[in-house]
């Protein structure tokens, strides 16, 4: 009965593993794996057998990548322990081994199987029973083909007795590879709609325009991460971090042309002349933009007022005077020696007068006091063909006339380069 049970189980096994082989047939290189092996086998002590040395051989064949059914032999000769009888004992079984790392150079693998467990004492009667087993182990490779193994099992005999053991090691050696039979089957090319080289399916950014470089994932280039691709970045090498424009370009916000992260002076006027820096070109170096300068060419060292005028710094009059206090002679002691060091330079001497009073008064008065201005220079060395006395009355105020304080700005005298 016991016989029965036992091939009705092998057949179904075998059917099982006849199946497995056929659905992964055509899908890998199947091999043969013979593994000789050494080891111990020791059984329960039920059994009354001593511990001793087992030998064996595994012939497997691996179908799948995973999947191995392997026909394994083990033999050992041990002794009964009351009666010291020489006792054989043989274990065949079939197995499936599943490994868990089937590509790798080690490949820890679990097993289960089960088969006929016999053992013969000498001048006795020989038992052979049905047995399960189960256990696992591992394969490390030493060279290609051939690696070492190591079984551990424990084998569950009949009749209720608890489990044996059996741990054997030795070499698989692998031969016999059958590249497998893989119809060939033209697949479908995959759907591009915009053309960009990357399939719908692996495209983040479909629509993508005609001749748009992209990258992996189907997304036009955006080399400077600005978040304008490419084939419209009008800046390409924007640095990192910088806002842009829609062009790509880093935002000017008063249109000069140069960056706000460049710009030293935001806000510059629309149309105003600008340097690398961002602000508006001081030809004559007074401090005063040239957009603003109503007197270009003032020389270095002379000091300007807010319309970028060379004047006589404080220098003011009296009501109806063109006397000059001499407190203001240090002042005009620095335009003496601006002229010196300018020897070439000519200017013309403007004396202004506030609003008050009739204009051909003011006009008059305001010549008497650039006259008197030019006449300190002479007498500290200045030669008078290098100025010319103007007077311009209450024009060009610079201050409000409405206001004592004002108007006694505007009582003053501005020197102007002559060309």
């Amino acid at each position: 009965m016991r016989t029965c049970a036992v091939s009705g189980v092998c057949a179904g096994l075998l059917i099982l593993v006849g199946l497995v082989v056929s659905v992964y047939a055509d899908r890998f290189e199947k091999e043969v794996v013979v593994s000789p092996m050494a080891g111990v086998h020791k059984f329960h002590s039920d059994q009354d057998l001593d511990t001793a040395l087992s030998l064996g051989v595994g012939l497997g064949y691996r179908f799948t990548p995973r999947w191995m059914g392997e026909l394994m032999v083990h033999s050992v000769s041990t002794e009964h322990r009351h009666t010291d009888v020489d006792t054989r004992g043989v274990h065949i079984s079939g197995n499936a081994l599943y490994l868990f790392r089937p590509d790798q150079a080690f490949r820890p693998y679990g097993a289960a199987g089960m088969g006929i467990l016999s053992t013969d004492p000498e001048g006795g009667k020989a038992e052979r029973d049905f047995a399960l087993n189960a256990g696992g182990g591992f394969f490390v490779d030493i060279v290609k083909d051939l690696a070492f193994r190591m079984d551990v099992r424990g084998i569950l005999p009949p009749d209720g007795m608890d489990w044996n053991l059996a741990a054997h090691a030795g070499v698989a050696w692998t031969f016999g590879r059958t590249a497998a039979v893989v119809p060939m089957v033209t697949p479908p090319e995959p759907v591009d709609s915009d053309g960009d080289g990357v399939p719908d399916h692996l495209d983040r950014c479909p629509d993508t325009p005609p001749g748009a470089p992209v990258d992996k994932w189907g997304c036009p280039v955006d080399s400077d991460w600005d978040g304008v691709p490419d084939y419209r970045d009008h800046c390409p090498g924007t640095p990192e971090g910088l806002a842009v424009d829609e062009k790509g370009c880093p935002i000017d916000s008063d249109g000069d042309g140069v960056p706000d992260y460049l710009d030293e002076c935001p806000d510059t006027p629309e149309g105003v002349v600008v340097d690398i820096r961002g602000c508006p070109i001081d030809s004559d170096g007074d401090g005063v933009p040239d957009y603003l300068d109503a007197c270009p060419g003032t020389p270095v060292g002379a000091r300007v007022n807010e319309r970028g005028c060379w004047e006589i710094q404080g220098l003011t009059f009296g009501i109806s005077s063109n006397v000059i206090d001499s407190r203001y002679h240090e002042a005009m002691d620095e335009v003496r020696m601006v002229l010196q060091k300018n020897p070439d330079l000519r200017i013309e001497v403007a004396g202004y007068t506030d609003s008050r009073g009739a204009d051909a008064y003011n006009r008059r008065l305001s010549a008497a006091r650039a006259q008197a201005v030019a006449d300190y220079f002479v007498r500290q060395g200045i030669g008078a063909d290098r100025l010319e006395v103007t007077g311009h009355g209450p024009d060009h105020p610079i201050a409000d006339n409405d206001t004592a304080e004002g108007r006694a700005r505007n009582r003053r005298v501005e020197l102007l380069p002559i060309p």
